[in-house]
């Protein structure tokens, strides 16, 4: 038998008949596309892959270069002073990177700081100080003022107790527990010193709600809207006894100035009343 190459087949044709025929691999057709320089307009074939990848524009280097001239402009480098060229679009500031860091060198963007845990002096970009509040040097620090407790104490019932420095230093760690919180507010916030101050008329309300008379009241004023909430419509709800004049202001309960509302629709009047007071 014959020895065939790689290039060889043998085909049987019957019994010790062999026949080696030679064959070679033809050669991959590589597909091209017409395209026209943007440069000098001449016309040239570029492959398909090359299109794809955003190339075949110019049909040589020499109209590339000539290109790049008339979409670029001259600058003057701030530290050096040498001129350069560079793009329209992608503009830089200076001729080389040794002039950008001697530049930055000089002109430093940085603000001096001073680490209120460790006093080390450090320096931060104002972006950083502005936006983000930096503080402190390093994670190290800003931990340890974390986790730092301050002795102080309450100013109700004098008792001893820690919070946390950065809390202490925001205003925090007045109370020792809610409850001394709470009876320092019943004083501080008492009357026209709370925000939610009507002008002294609650206590007036409430003993007049406590009557026998407003509750028969209310519930004739049920029984006359059918129990039905006279804006939305809503049956078989919590209902109350809304004045359409607020009673703060008209004490009057007249059956014209009394509607029945849900919960609902009675908290929406009103809020619109507690803005137009405040106003």
């Amino acid at each position: 038998m014959n020895v065939m190459g790689k290039n060889q087949l043998l085909l049987w044709g019957g019994e010790g008949y062999s026949i080696p025929i030679a064959f070679s691999r033809q050669p991959r057709q590589s597909s091209k596309i017409k395209r026209i320089c943007k440069q000098c307009e001449k016309i040239f074939y570029v492959k398909l892959c090359r299109i794809k990848k955003g190339r075949g524009k110019f049909c040589s280097k020499k109209c590339l270069n000539e290109w790049k001239k008339t979409k670029s402009i001259k600058i003057k480098c701030p530290y050096c002073g040498k001129e350069f060229i560079t793009s329209k679009k992608y503009r830089r500031k200076f001729c080389s990177q040794f002039c950008y860091l001697e530049y930055k060198k000089e002109h430093p963007k940085k603000i001096k700081k001073i680490c209120p845990v460790c006093k080390n002096i450090f320096y931060e970009y104002a972006y950083n100080i502005e936006k983000r509040g930096q503080k402190f040097c390093s994670n190290k620090c800003s931990g340890i003022a974390r986790t730092t407790k301050v002795g102080k104490s309450c100013i109700i019932c004098g008792k001893s107790f820690k919070v946390k420095l950065s809390e202490a230093k925001n205003g925090y760690g007045i109370y020792c527990s809610r409850k001394c919180m709470g009876v320092d507010r019943k004083e501080t916030a008492k009357g026209k010193r709370n925000p939610n101050w009507r002008g002294g008329g609650s206590k007036e309300y409430q003993d007049h709600r406590a009557g026998r008379e407003w509750e028969k009241l209310r519930i004739k004023i049920y029984k006359r809207d059918n129990y039905t909430c006279q804006i939305c419509g809503i049956k078989n709800a919590k209902f109350h006894a809304h004045h359409i004049i607020p009673w703060r202001i008209s004490h009057d309960d007249s059956l014209g100035n009394l509607v029945t509302l849900c919960p609902k629709c009675h908290k929406k009047l009103e809020w619109k009343w507690i803005k137009q007071e405040k106003k």
